[in-house]
């Protein structure tokens, strides 16, 4: 028969509760530390929104330049 695993104490569900959201905060952190240091300090924009901000700007979503740009991105 399957072994159950025993339910945590209310005092140990908040102490995990308590290491996720220190994690959480940590990467944040570190996550914003790194983006302002390659340069990138706006907010987040859909997928949508920055297809309309490409095409204003005249740069073509669909194009092979924009897909080689982002693999040369990953790839430094």
């Amino acid at each position: 028969m399957a072994q159950v695993k025993p339910k945590l104490t209310e005092e140990e569900r908040q102490a995990k509760w308590a290491q996720i959201r220190e994690f959480s905060r940590r990467v944040s952190e570190k996550l914003s530390k790194k983006f302002r240091e390659l340069g990138y300090d706006g907010e987040a924009v859909s997928p949508e929104k920055l297809r309309e901000m490409m095409l204003r700007d005249g740069i073509d979503p669909e194009a092979c330049e924009f897909t080689r740009a982002i693999i040369e991105e990953r790839e430094r």
